[in-house]
């Protein structure tokens, strides 16, 4: 028969001892395991604030550096030819493109009361019409200087010139009587920007400025337009209507930054003249490629007044811009009043590298 054994004190002590610690050890087990379940929730649940954090971040910073580069394009436009700046930039997570030729304008006025012409350009044709038959010549002047030149043969009906090359950037089309004074002023105009994009959690940010216009595109949201280009319409002291326009086109030389901190150099190419003084029947159009939506924001923006008049019954009191033909500014858009119209527009190059 086996005798029971007897645990002497120190033996029972040790037992003790080593249950203790094994408890301890899965209490503290237990309660990192709770911790960490705690945390995986907490976690799950800001994870969409924490990225909804992250994106507004990013469009703060891509918003900001578009606004610094468009203040440093206005200011290098203005400047003497051959001046500009260097600025570094701050483009971590950011790209800089170019957007070449994303914007078509076409600006015409009669130069004198005493004729009223009309000249389209498409298909590598132009085709001209004057009313009272006094045009004798017709003028392209390219933005690398070189000029072409027609005669009118017969100015009692439409003529018909055609093109031996595609226009440039900055084509000006000038007509000219037989006295050599100038009738009419036709400027067709491809304009270029910059755009900076940024990848967001959910999509990527687009913000373009061109032609001083900020446009904007968030993910998953259309473009939407921040400013608009600069055009503005008053009346000089004796109550002459008077419209002003700064057109603004980027010329790329160089490769465009791509680095966290770039150094970005503008460089003025000079201003132009393209309308200066008192016009008559002045009409313009433009179209932007970066999205259809663009245009019909662009002309409800400008002629908005004009809708509220025309609503009001009360057009004869409007001064402003104006739908040319159509209400719907698919003809283009004009000066109301037309008459005795003082026209300031300018073109400003700016070369970036």
């Amino acid at each position: 028969m086996r005798s029971p054994r007897v645990y002497v004190s120190g033996e029972k002590s040790e037992l003790g001892q080593s249950e203790g610690a094994v408890s301890e050890i899965v209490g503290v087990v237990m309660l990192l395991a709770m911790l960490i379940t705690v945390m995986s929730g907490v976690v799950f649940l800001i994870e969409p604030y924490l990225s909804d954090f992250e994106d507004q971040r990013d469009w703060a910073a891509t918003f900001i550096l578009s606004e610094q580069i468009s203040d440093r394009i206005e200011v290098a436009g203005s400047a003497p030819e051959g001046t500009g700046s260097r600025t570094s930039l701050e483009m971590n997570g950011i790209r800089m493109l170019m957007v070449e030729n994303v914007e078509e304008w076409t600006l015409q006025a009669d130069l004198t009361d005493l004729e009223r012409v009309e000249i389209k350009v498409s298909n590598s044709q132009v085709q001209m019409s004057c009313q009272n038959a006094a045009c004798a010549t017709l003028r392209l002047t390219q933005d690398d200087g070189s000029q072409t030149e027609w005669s009118v043969l017969r100015s009692d009906v439409e003529q018909t010139f055609n093109l031996s090359s595609s226009l440039s950037d900055v084509a000006i089309f000038d007509v000219f009587d037989q006295q050599g004074t100038a009738l009419h002023r036709l400027a067709v105009l491809s304009l270029s920007g910059l755009e900076l994009d940024s990848e967001m959690n959910n999509g990527r940010l687009q913000i373009a400025m061109i032609n001083g216009a900020v446009i904007e595109r968030r993910p998953g949201i259309p473009w939407t337009i921040n400013e608009f280009p600069t055009i503005l319409f008053d009346e000089l002291p004796d109550g002459t209507p008077r419209l002003s326009m700064m057109m603004t086109d980027l010329v790329a030389s160089d490769s465009l930054p791509h680095a966290a901190k770039p150094i970005m150099e503008l460089t003025s190419k000079g201003a132009t003249n393209l309308f200066d003084g008192e016009v008559w029947n002045f009409r313009f159009s433009m179209s932007n490629s970066m999205h259809d939506i663009i245009d019909p924001q662009y002309v409800h923006h400008w002629t908005k007044g004009h809708e509220i008049h025309v609503a009001t019954d009360s057009l004869e009191d409007y001064n402003g811009i104006a739908p040319y033909g159509r209400q719907s500014g698919v003809d283009g858009l004009t000066v109301l009043p037309s008459t005795d119209l003082i026209l300031e527009i300018g073109l400003q190059q700016v070369v970036v590298s």
